[in-house]
């Protein structure tokens, strides 16, 4: 499933939800990808994004592929492990400290999803790269999205579930361009937190998502 199959799922997710649009995506990592891909053909389908560590488009295509071997050769593993419950077993002796850190309740809901297989674990990130032409893969050019409210939020610690460790250098520079998008811009950066802020910070993202829902209803 290239990038434009996934943007077509995001499109009829929206439609078959019956979603009033526009709305406020919040991409995370390598999702920003597929947002930024919806907005280019959707536009006025967007009102404002909060990009969580969001993947620079430029960054991510160049250093995917260099991922890849290592993906392919795990994902058979994963898979067996995932049918024989070895995953589920392991589970609770593999997981990040903020994991260990999670409520009970969030906690239970991280090991079952975790637990359950997923066919496309590799697969989705391969086919996005591969089956997208470059013509067709989406560029930052500052001011695309106008006046639109825009916050990205960085990591500040590297490390973890995270930014592999020979992209980090590039990071930052990656996230000031992405801050470029729009006229109406705040940059935040998750000091304590790893490339996962979602998981390990959920208060903070849904802080800056109430925000930016805020302006962009006083618009």
């Amino acid at each position: 499933m290239g990038l434009a199959d996934q943007v077509r799922d995001l499109k009829e997710i929206v439609q078959r939800a019956h979603l009033a649009t526009p709305l406020v995506l919040v991409p995370e990592s390598g999702g920003n990808v597929i947002a930024l891909s919806f907005f280019d053909q959707f536009p006025s389908s967007v009102a404002g994004m909060v990009m969580v560590d969001g993947s620079e488009p430029d960054l991510w295509f160049r250093g995917s592929p260099d991922e890849f071997s290592s993906m392919r050769m795990m994902d058979p593993i994963w898979q067996a492990g995932w049918r024989m419950g070895a995953v589920r077993l392991l589970l609770p002796f593999a997981v990040p400290e903020w994991v260990d850190a999670l409520p009970s309740n969030l906690r239970g809901q991280f090991d079952a999803v975790w637990s359950k297989p997923m066919p496309s674990y590799a697969r989705d990130t391969i086919d996005r790269w591969e089956e997208t032409p470059v013509a067709t893969r989406p560029k930052v050019v500052a001011g695309a999205l106008g006046s639109r409210p825009l916050i990205v939020i960085q990591h500040g610690r590297p490390g973890g579930m995270g930014v592999p460790e020979k992209y980090e250098p590039e990071w930052p520079a990656a996230q000031a361009k992405l801050a470029t998008l729009s006229r109406n811009t705040e940059t935040v950066v998750a000091r304590d937190n790893h490339h996962p802020i979602v998981e390990e910070n959920p208060g903070l993202v849904s802080d800056q998502v109430e925000r930016l829902v805020a302006r962009v209803r006083s618009q």
